[in-house]
């Protein structure tokens, strides 16, 4: 029931946030991609004023201290297990939520 727009490449995200009014309720990145990680992705998103709100929930193959403590100074919101899909369905709807709140 989403609307979705995927992106190939971390790069390929930036440009579609460039060149639309960024419009988005949530974005989900991988951490691991070759070019530029998702730390690094978040980082950028949220320097663009537009997405400064925008909830941004991670996909890793791995969960711990480090990674948790780097996704939040990267402006992360929510990090899940790749494997764990009920998980990022229940983090989706919990940012969302979160969001309605605050509007």
């Amino acid at each position: 029931g989403y609307s979705v727009r995927e992106a190939a490449t971390p790069h390929e995200a930036l440009d579609i946030v460039e060149s639309t009014r960024g419009d988005f309720d949530v974005v989900i990145t991988d951490i691991e991609m070759p070019e530029m990680d998702g730390f690094e992705l978040s980082q950028r998103l949220r320097a663009d004023a537009r997405m400064a709100h925008v909830p941004i929930i991670a996909f890793t193959s791995t969960v711990n201290d480090i990674f948790k403590q780097r996704a939040t100074k990267a402006g992360i919101d929510g990090i899940i297990l790749k494997t764990d899909r009920e998980a990022l369905l229940a983090e989706i709807t919990k940012q969302l939520e979160s969001k309605r709140e605050v509007a």
